[in-house]
């Protein structure tokens, strides 16, 4: 089963390790979603090797059901089985929902099914009723082998030990805060912008794009080779604009990655 997962993590993804995935099993945990006891199905060929895995949660009440992972080398028919099973067990007849958070055995991941790198998966849920409710965007930048000098106004960098990686922060002279970031440090010498923000007060001075500067610079300095990013597309009904963030990124020479989508299944 390990490898059948690993076959889907993307780069900036932490690896699974058997221990982790003996511990998600064992606890039939939900990755802190107010979720109850998920449960674990699997498919396999006529040999008995397991060829797909599926992992769902169904809430007391009318609460929406949970797909939480499936994996399954891409074959069609072993993904409509394994999401028919799943929406047996949950019922056909209430909302369910699809890859809305991390799975349990890697709470470090993003949210989303990757819908380049896993076609079939995203079809055979389509096929089943399902529909995009969120959308995130990736962007990926490929770092230098030397940071790049740092001018001033010079970020606060702290350290954090789980996960992983920095938090700086560019603060006023009174020591307030006016732009800060988070950086993990992930997997394969990669590093990921989990979060960027800008106080209301001081944006459009250029403070953003100088803090993701000093961003690419800490990352660098600690070995890493990429830092990649991730941009969530605002919802239809909502007056948030992505394209700030968009160009930012784009400004410091960040390209188009992966994209990553959650699914909701309404009866």
């Amino acid at each position: 089963m390990l490898n059948l997962i690993e076959a889907d993590r993307l780069p900036d993804q932490p690896h699974i390790t058997p221990g982790a995935l003996d511990a998600a099993i064992r606890a039939r945990g939900d990755a802190g979603r107010d979720l109850p006891a998920s449960r674990w199905e699997v498919a396999q060929d006529a040999a008995g090797r397991i060829v797909g895995v599926v992992v769902f949660a169904s809430p007391p009440g009318d609460g929406a059901g949970q797909i939480l992972a499936l994996h399954c080398r891409e074959v069609h028919a072993v993904a409509a089985a394994l999401i028919g099973r799943a929406l047996t067990a949950l019922g056909r007849t209430r909302v369910v929902e699809a890859f809305a958070g991390p799975p349990p055995f890697n709470p470090q991941s993003p949210a989303g099914l990757a819908v380049r790198l896993r076609p079939a998966t995203r079809t055979t849920l389509e096929a089943a009723g399902f529909s995009t409710r969120h959308t995130w965007h990736g962007f990926h930048h490929a770092l230098k082998n030397r940071p790049s000098p740092t001018t001033y106004p010079i970020a606060c960098v702290t350290g954090r030990g789980d996960p992983p990686g920095w938090h700086l922060e560019l603060r006023q002279v009174d020591g307030s805060i006016v732009c800060e970031a988070t950086v993990d440090r992930a997997a394969d010498r990669t590093a990921v912008l989990t979060s960027m923000t800008t106080h209301p007060d001081h944006r459009r001075r250029g403070l953003g794009r100088h803090l993701l500067g000093q961003c690419l610079n800490v990352a660098a300095e600690h070995d890493a080779r990429e830092m990649t990013a991730w941009v969530r597309e605002p919802d239809a009904d909502s007056e948030e604009d992505d394209g700030g963030a968009i160009q930012l990124l784009a400004a410091l020479d960040f390209r188009p990655g992966e994209t990553l989508r959650s699914f909701r299944r309404r009866p």
